[in-house]
């Protein structure tokens, strides 16, 4: 509490126009490291400006909770004896503020980390940063500085890419195969990492019109039948988990991409879709745009039939440094490292 009043005090009553504080959380718990920094920014009077070093999160969103329009964020790197500044204003600020998902994520915490990782959702975040600790377990060397965050879905990923990359976050992007379906996000993405749409245009055309153009398992009139049959096969009151999984099956069946997502690379025909798939991948790779090849999170153990936090509950259950069924998994995360 001394602490706290203390910071207070010396803002709200010296008589100084300029403060200077280092580390105002300190000897703070969370929450009041959150409620400080929105008093601070709410009730500074307005002649008197404040420069605050903090490595908080929750002072930083305690901060942004004031929703007030004079507030900077600095990110200062230093390389040597150089150090980079960089700068995040208030309209960058409020499109992530405003998006409630991303205001309830750990994106904000990417300011204070080496690198970073945007993922579409927290399973991802979970297995992806598990697998790399693992690489790491009974070695002398030190886990690299990753941060795993998540966004509510690949619409949301340009939004943190640029809010981040005014800053100078580091940071690399893994989608799923089905990003590939539209150019929306993809081109966004594309373009807030550094790359030219037109560079890739071409042959994501060709890898998206190839699998367009697949006839997919089951016309409409098969489906529906495939359907109705599983309706009335159940007896049950209350509609069982499993028939659900089977109707989605039947669903997933009946759309292409839908049946891409499932399987990645291999569902692409052979010839010139392929070969436009893999320049493709080499030029989303070189600006940090990992697409997974296996499909989606799943495709890396086929052999666990559940999805999302269930399947990865299960996969943390391996042993993720030796397994031989998570060695693509693996292969996969040591490009975040690259």
């Amino acid at each position: 509490m001394r602490s706290f009043v203390g910071v207070l005090l010396t803002t709200f009553i010296s008589h100084y126009s300029m403060l200077f504080i280092d580390e105002p959380e300190a000897f703070l718990h969370p929450p009041q490291a959150r409620l400080l920094g929105k008093m601070l920014a709410k009730n500074l009077p307005s002649q008197r400006q404040l420069f605050l070093a903090t490595h908080s999160e929750d002072f930083l969103k305690g901060l942004l909770d004031a929703n007030v329009s004079n507030l900077r964020i600095v990110r200062i790197q230093r390389s040597g004896s150089i150090n980079t500044v960089s700068v995040l204003d208030s309209q960058d600020i409020k499109s992530i503020w405003n998006d409630s998902l991303l205001r309830h994520s750990n994106v904000l915490n990417g300011l204070f980390h080496t690198n970073v990782v945007i993922c579409e959702s927290d399973s991802d975040c979970r297995l992806y940063s598990a697998i790399l600790s693992s690489l790491y377990d009974n070695t002398n060397e030190i886990i690299p500085d990753i941060l795993f965050i998540h966004c509510g879905g690949k619409h949301r990923i340009p939004v943190v890419i640029k809010s981040l990359k005014k800053l100078n976050v580091p940071m690399k992007v893994v989608s799923d195969f089905d990003i590939l379906n539209d150019s929306n996000p993809l081109q966004n993405i594309y373009s807030e990492l550094g790359g030219d749409w037109q560079d890739i245009e071409k042959d994501w055309r060709i890898v998206k019109n190839s699998i367009d153009q697949k006839r997919p398992e089951l016309q409409t009139t098969e489906l529906k039948k495939e359907i109705e049959e599983i309706f009335e096969s159940t007896k049950e009151q209350i509609f069982p988990l499993e028939k659900i999984r089977q109707i989605q099956k039947s669903l997933k069946k009946a759309s292409a991409w839908a049946y891409a997502k499932e399987v990645g690379k291999p569902f692409i025909p052979n010839g010139d879709a392929t070969q436009a798939f893999d320049r493709l991948q080499i030029k989303l790779k070189s600006i940090g745009l990992l697409v997974l090849e296996v499909g989606e999170l799943e495709g890396f153990v086929k052999s666990i039939g559940n999805h999302g936090p269930k399947w990865v509950s299960e996969v943390l259950a391996k042993d993720l440094k030796n397994d031989s069924e998570l060695e693509v998994a693996r292969q996969f995360v040591q490009q975040f490292t690259a």
